[in-house]
């Protein structure tokens, strides 16, 4: 029953051995024209409304351009954030986020897509994983495809990096090490 005692830590520490860590950006530092587009005042969401005069409402982060957040990624590091759309009833309309490469701009170097065209709510992801290296730019916008009403709504929130750092596995081994060790000793004792 000891023995169980003392393993049964151990094994499912082994089991958990990822920790996720978040880096949140500030959507203050994104660009837009739109009047439609209202960000708040700590960054942390935006949102979107039709707009009467333009079929795209857009918010950009393109360091090309001399934007200020640069997203810059590393080993499992992902994108993360949360998302809700409100399609108008009968409208053809969508929201979407584009990854691209900052060095070709968003039409040339568009790398990933995320796109929903009817009501929900979520959290979306990219793998930033292939894109090493890279200076990478985001574009949020809320498309109206159909020119019907103007009651689509979309929300941004809690974006950031997120990135998965593994526990090495030298500490398991040593802690096995150790337990054992202690296991030992108390059979000597006895």
């Amino acid at each position: 029953m000891k023995y169980i005692m003392c393993v049964l830590p151990l094994a499912t520490a082994g089991i958990i051995s990822l920790e996720a860590t978040a880096a949140p950006i500030d959507l203050n530092d994104f660009f837009t024209l739109d009047p439609e587009v209202v960000i708040a005042p700590d960054g942390m969401s935006a949102n979107f409304s039709e707009s009467a005069f333009s079929t795209f409402v857009t918010l950009i982060n393109d360091p090309g351009l001399g934007d200020l957040n640069v997203i810059v990624p590393n080993t499992s590091t992902f994108l993360t954030f949360n998302y809700e759309f409100t399609a108008a009833v009968g409208d053809q309309d969508e929201f979407s986020a584009y990854l691209f490469d900052s060095d070709n701009g968003p039409i040339f170097g568009l790398l990933e897509t995320f796109r929903v065209s009817s009501s929900s709510s979520g959290v979306a992801s990219f793998d930033l994983e292939p894109w090493q290296g890279l200076v990478l730019g985001l574009q949020f916008e809320l498309i109206d495809l159909s020119l019907g009403s103007i009651d689509s709504t979309a929300t941004v929130s809690n974006l950031a990096l997120t990135q998965v750092v593994p526990i090495p596995p030298a500490v398991w081994l040593f802690g096995s090490g150790l337990i054992g060790l202690i296991g030992i000793a108390r059979r000597k004792k006895s």
